[in-house]
């Protein structure tokens, strides 16, 4: 979906705007012109800002997943770098990740 506003319009929304539906979905936008211009980052944090002010904003939540930013693929990441730093098994790790569904 292509962004509606401008930047510049979608910052005075979320400074402005009082309704945190509106200014999560100022956040997506955002995410998606980041996305567009490669700044992957900031996109994320868009969308995480998104989701903290609308919990009900799937678009968010899985464009969150798509680009494998899931709470459970930020567990499996930490699991295995704190593997990788020697910080217990890999094994052990997952499966407590695994074991919270």
């Amino acid at each position: 979906m292509e962004a509606l506003r401008s930047v510049p319009e979608l910052q005075t929304i979320l400074l402005e705007e009082q309704d945190a539906k509106q200014r999560a979905l100022a956040h997506l936008e955002l995410s998606w012109i980041a996305l567009r211009e490669g700044r992957r980052d900031s996109a994320v944090r868009h969308l995480r800002e998104a989701v903290a002010l609308d919990r009900t904003l799937n678009q968010a939540r899985l464009r969150l997943r798509e680009l494998g930013e899931s709470p459970r693929a930020q567990a499996i990441v930490a699991a295995t770098r704190s593997a990788r730093e020697g910080r217990g098994p890999v094994r052990r790790a997952l499966r407590r990740v695994f074991q919270r569904d």
